[in-house]
């Protein structure tokens, strides 16, 4: 999964459902208790344009980019 998001309001709801599988940012354990976590976060950092590319393109300042991959259970 790669999600783009301009807005702090919306990277958020993204950040919370890559680590959690929730948008609430609920952690949900099993019986024995594991946390349960959908995703595999694939990059630690946040990706974000870079200097030259927000020179070309100003509305890409606030950009950020995350990766994660989905778990098989």
């Amino acid at each position: 999964m790669v999600v783009i998001s301009y807005h702090s309001l919306e990277d958020r709801p993204v950040k919370n459902f890559i680590k959690t599988g929730n948008v609430q940012g609920k952690q949900i354990k099993d019986i024995y208790g594991v946390l349960q976590t959908p995703f595999k976060q694939i990059n630690r950092k946040v990706i974000v344009p870079s200097p030259d590319e927000i020179k070309i393109n100003s509305r890409a300042a606030s950009a950020k980019l995350r990766v994660a991959e989905r778990k098989a259970f």
